[in-house]
């Protein structure tokens, strides 16, 4: 990066001098702790913290510009720039933001294919199985999303689903750095909604599903919904492939014709005039599935690695997506078949020893989410095994889904716990009694247990008296941390699995450098939520 002031103020319209040419900003940082020299500091109210008391200390560090979000309480920040003689921009909102960023790292995105996937559920799913084919087509991909950032076994944790504008558009930067020519993003509502996405140019687009989350921030469904079709919106329908199983993506195929349709059912009758891939003849096995594939260029059988119908969908939308940006129809389904699981999504730990019950961690947090995962993982058990399920919901988060999420585990499981997910600044048991309000008294199969561990513990011994037996563990998947109201500790469904079964620990999604000795002592302190 190395842009002047004038050149800054020149791509946004603003009035600009000659005295802005003397101005060179040679990076950017939304932490004073990440201020470098010649840094542009972007100083806005966060949802924690007010990183526009930070200017002094950005300053301090070699911060050469700020840049503001324009508001009515603005005045004052202004006045803390011009008493430190510190050039400053004001930005109409985050999605000029996110137009700056992108000319700031050169535009990224119009330099690799961005493929971008949204849906409630299912997009990292989906993400990976994009990348795990790409490259096993030779081709180097990079993912953006909830399980972090660069290319499939090396990637580092990310803060949200779809970062922020400057943190997203410099890991494109890198990604473009690395040689990939490929990178496949999950598209939250929310970052779409607050404009994140602002100054991506995406090659591709998948629609997965839409069922109820985040409604404290949306408020409702077609606000929702329209967050989603924003993303959609902007890309070319004919490299859009949709979920024509799912009601709202049905909606999004009228008022996008041009795009492709994957389905599990081909049965609408709408569809039978429209380009798109089905699966049919679905089988599932204690493994995975095979099911026949169907296209314009014919049939063709996959055996898919992965639990669950929605996985079968959410692989036709990696197939579909993949297919219709240029890549070799039946390159695709040869690669298909050494497909492995994403961490903490439908993942199954199984020992040697028949008399221990599997385990399966899954990310499921919403009602749908939790259904669709205890169904999953009916159809692929004997009719005489039992499905356990422990559940728990997040803290400072949609209230209105946890009835609806224990209900739906009293009636797709035949026992449930319920306990604790990441609480945050909640109490534990208000949450699981409001979570219980929505189980009828008639349904006896519930118990409660407030520390996780010891809910997991607890349904272990249980289902190890059952004979056969399965316990689905939802909620957290591939989170190895709990949130708590005054700490975050490290916790991870995956290691608890491992340790009960007598497994290995399971392989960490990030690698971690060897740490000196005198940095392993070392406590750090970030202000990761200034911005």
């Amino acid at each position: 990066m190395h842009k002047t002031l004038f050149e800054i103020k020149e791509f946004l319209g603003q009035d600009r001098t000659e005295e802005d040419k003397q101005t060179v900003i040679t990076s950017a940082a939304s932490s004073s702790q990440q201020v470098t020299p010649g840094a542009l500091f972007l100083a806005r109210r966060g949802r924690h913290v007010d990183a526009r008391q930070f200017i002094p200390e950005a300053a301090e560090r070699g911060c050469v510009c700020a840049a503001l979000l324009k508001g009515a309480d603005d005045i004052p920040t202004r006045r803390t720039c011009r008493e430190l003689g510190l050039p400053f921009i004001v930005l109409d909102g985050v999605r000029q933001l996110g137009l700056l960023a992108a000319f700031l790292y050169g535009n990224p995105s119009e330099k690799l294919r961005l493929l971008g996937v949204t849906g409630t559920n299912g997009k990292t799913t989906v993400t990976f199985l994009i990348a795990q084919m790409l490259e096993k087509l030779g081709k180097k991909c990079w993912i953006l999303g909830t399980l972090g950032c660069g290319p499939l076994g090396h990637l580092t944790k990310s803060a949200n689903t779809t970062l922020e504008p400057l943190e997203l558009q410099r890991q494109l930067a890198l990604a473009v750095e690395d040689g990939a020519r490929y990178a496949v993003m999950e598209v939250s509502s929310i970052g779409a909604a607050e404009g994140r996405i602002s100054g991506c140019r995406f090659f591709g687009g998948a629609f997965t599903n839409l069922t109820r989350d985040h409604l404290d921030y949306h408020g409702s469904m077609e606000n929702y919904a329209a967050a989603k079709f924003s993303f959609l919106n902007g890309i070319e329908p004919k490299r859009i492939v949709i979920n024509a199983d799912d009601g709202c993506g049905r909606d999004f195929m009228v008022r996008l014709p041009q795009a492709v349709y994957f389905a599990c059912d081909s049965r609408q009758p709408f569809l039978a005039d429209k380009r798109g891939i089905y699966a049919s003849d679905i089988v599932f096995t204690p493994q995975g599935s095979q099911f026949n594939v169907n296209s314009g260029l014919g049939r063709s059988q996959v055996s898919l690695p992965l639990l669950g119908e929605f996985n079968v969908s959410n692989y036709l939308a990696a197939l579909s997506l993949l297919h219709i940006i240029g890549l070799p129809f039946p390159e695709l389904l040869r690669v298909s078949a050494d497909l492995k699981p994403v961490a903490g999504r439908m993942e199954r730990f199984a020992a040697a020893d028949p008399h221990k019950p599997a385990i399966i961690v899954d990310y499921a947090h919403t009602p749908d989410g939790v259904e669709q995962a205890l169904k999953a993982a009916r159809v692929h058990l004997p009719a005489d095994c039992r499905l356990f399920c422990i559940l728990g919901c997040g803290g400072d988060r949609d209230a209105g889904k946890r009835p609806l999420m224990a209900l739906k585990a009293a009636v797709w499981a035949d026992e449930v716990i319920i306990t604790t997910d990441n609480p945050r600044s909640e109490d534990p048991w208000s949450i699981i009694h409001e979570m219980m309000l929505g189980v009828p008294p008639v349904k006896k199969n519930i118990q409660t247990i407030q520390d996780r561990r010891t809910a997991i513990e607890t349904a272990f011994e249980q289902a190890s008296r059952c004979g056969r037996a399965v316990i689905l563990i939802a909620g957290k998947g591939h989170e190895d941390y709990q949130i708590l109201a005054d700490r975050t500790i490290h916790f991870s469904d995956r290691e608890e699995a491992c340790r009960l079964l007598g497994l290995p620990a399971p392989a960490s999604l990030y690698p971690q450098p060897a740490a000196k000795p005198e940095e392993e002592r070392k406590e750090h302190h970030t202000q990761e939520t200034q911005a």
